[in-house]
């Protein structure tokens, strides 16, 4: 017996209608080949960090370098957490498409830029 064409299937997915149809196509094929599908969400926290150090210089005087700092603190929990949470749930999504199908299914988060992550 050769071995399957498709031991794991990498899929970006991003809670769209055409991750749903992206997930459901690597689905198929996995179960057709007996493999599993991977399903990646890459989000930028970071990124967001470096806006928010932008836009400081241009903050009104109130927000002094005390309040500047709490409110870094504040954002950079707010956005990290809050970006991990909403790719976490596209990752879930994923994982429910691939279950009606009986597929096996990892989930796998990574902080970037989409497309040098990928």
């Amino acid at each position: 017996m050769s071995m399957p064409l498709y031991q794991r299937i990498l899929v970006a997915v991003d809670n769209s209608k055409y991750s749903d149809a992206a997930v459901r196509l690597a689905a198929t094929l996995a179960q057709a080949q007996g493999a599993t599908v991977v399903g990646l969400h890459v989000y930028a926290a970071q990124l967001h960090e470096q806006r928010f150090l932008q836009m400081a210089p241009g903050l009104p005087e109130r927000y002094g370098d005390t309040e500047l700092q709490r409110q870094r603190s504040v954002h950079e929990s707010l956005i990290s957490k809050g970006l991990r949470l909403i790719s976490e749930s596209y990752l879930d999504r994923a994982r429910a498409l691939c279950e009606e199908l009986q597929v096996t299914y990892e989930g796998r988060l990574a902080e970037g830029k989409n497309y040098e992550e990928i």
